[in-house]
């Protein structure tokens, strides 16, 4: 590893070359104090789409409930896909609820 990894440059090595793990994730939204929950909304059904929102709903009210936990407050954001913006995708840390249509 001393090969590739530097003190100055560790953090970026870990970044592109660990596998985001479920644990992972849940650090990066402590650390970045928001979590977007995204649900998809291309579901043929109707019906479907809503109950990926409510599913979605119910995600984001057990992960505020894991991050009451925290020392610090997240913020747990539901979004339906196409209202997820470039600065989502750049900044923040997710959990996707989607349909296998949706692309997500």
């Amino acid at each position: 590893m001393r090969k590739f990894a530097s003190p100055e440059n560790v953090s970026e090595v870990y970044s592109r070359e660990v596998p985001v793990t479920p644990l992972r994730a849940f650090d990066r939204g402590a650390e970045l104090g928001r979590v977007v929950v995204v649900y998809g909304t291309a579901n043929p059904d109707p019906s479907g789409t809503e109950k990926d929102r409510e599913t979605a709903k119910r995600i984001a009210e057990n992960l505020e409930k894991f991050y009451s936990q925290w020392t610090s407050p997240v913020n747990v954001v539901v979004k339906p896909d196409v209202n997820v913006t470039e600065s989502d995708l750049r900044e923040l840390s997710y959990s996707s609820v989607a349909r296998s249509r949706t692309g997500l």
